[in-house]
This record gives structure tokens, sequence and C-alpha cells, in this order.
């Protein structure tokens, strides 16, 4: 069998404390604690997606994405 491996390095990501804001709503007259996405985190996302996809091309993985696909992944960290 050949495995094909896509090497990535990422950038130190946004700590969990960082990741996630909460802000309290209103819903049928309640006060509700909802949870968003913090723009570090949003932007590290951007920026991760678009290293992979430039990664992708440069090490030619043989991966033509689409908005159906789902990939699953063994990630194994170094330090």
């Amino acid at each position: 069998m050949n495995i094909c491996q896509l090497k990535l390095v990422s950038e130190i990501p946004p700590s969990v404390n960082h990741y996630l804001a909460y802000r309290t709503i209103m819903k049928n007259g309640k006060p509700m604690a909802m949870s968003y996405k913090t723009p570090e985190a949003i932007r590290y996302q951007k920026n991760f997606i678009k290293y992979v996809i430039q990664q992708v091309k440069e090490q030619n993985w043989p991966l033509k994405p689409n908005n159906t696909q789902h990939f699953y992944v063994d990630c194994v960290f170094y330090f």
C-alpha cells in the first residue's frame, strides 16, 4: 500500500482561552450565553487554510478539494 503524507508546520494556534469568547443574549425573555470564535481564531483558521492549499500544491499531493469532501488526518506533533 502506498501512503501519501502531507507534511505541515503550523504556527502556534490561539490558546483555548483565546479561541472562543462569550456574550449574553436574550432568548424568550431569558438571558442565555452564546459562544463565538474570536477574531484571532478566525484569522488563524483563514491563514492555515491558505497555507494547507499552498502546501498541497508545492508537495504535489493528489487532491481535488470540493465543498462536500471531508478529510480525516492522524496528527503527529514533534516538539
